[in-house]
């Protein structure tokens, strides 16, 4: 079973992450990196593929700035205008590590 939108409001409102929820923006990219960021160990890893409108908007504004103050990003690859995919896709990948 899915859950509603009701359900993940109420999810994410409840969690006290920086970031925006997804009704505040087009996707689930922002709560998703900020938990996996809080969850990764001092000495670990992460990457992720995701759209890269989290570093364009102002939905991605306070998990940038997490990631300013709390990481060290070691690549960004935004890959705006390649044809990263073998079929047309709504949105532009970018590559992101910490």
């Amino acid at each position: 079973m899915c859950a509603t939108r009701s359900d993940t409001q109420d999810l994410l409102k409840n969690t006290g992450h920086v970031t925006a929820p997804w009704w505040a923006g087009p996707t689930y990219t922002s709560p998703f990196m900020e938990k996996s960021l809080d969850l990764l160990s001092s000495t670990g890893k992460l990457s992720f593929i995701t759209p890269n409108a989290w570093m364009k908007n102002d939905y991605g504004k306070a998990l940038r700035a997490k990631i300013d103050h709390e990481f060290h990003l070691s690549h960004y690859v935004d890959m705006c205008g390649a044809d990263a995919f073998r079929t047309v896709v709504g949105a532009y990948p970018a590559i992101t590590s910490h």
